[in-house]
């Protein structure tokens, strides 16, 4: 299921690298999220693309939350949060 990719890895003070990050939501999404081999990158929009639906949406999220250990509030589950993998990157930065 999406947990196998509960793989962290710290430098320095405890920073996740972004590429890391990145990776890791690339991966997740394309492994366990779509339907369809769609081949995505850090600017792919996943709701305009109609790539994410809303339950696709609650499964990232729940692994967002598992891996990067941080709780996603509902209100801050917005297009400019999730649409893309950089925006996801940023929303996750900002609130480890």
């Amino acid at each position: 299921m999406i947990f196998v990719y509960k793989i962290l890895i710290f430098i320095g003070s405890g920073e996740l690298k972004k590429m890391d990050i990145v990776n890791e939501l690339k991966t997740m999404i394309e492994e366990e999220l779509l339907d369809n081999p769609v081949k995505i990158n850090e600017e792919t929009s996943l709701f305009n693309g109609q790539i994410l639906d809303s339950l696709k949406l609650t499964m990232l999220v729940a692994f967002i939350e598992d891996t990067y250990e941080i709780k996603v509030k509902s209100l801050d589950i917005i297009y400019e949060n999730f649409d893309t993998i950089n925006n996801m990157k940023e929303y996750i930065e900002k609130n480890q």
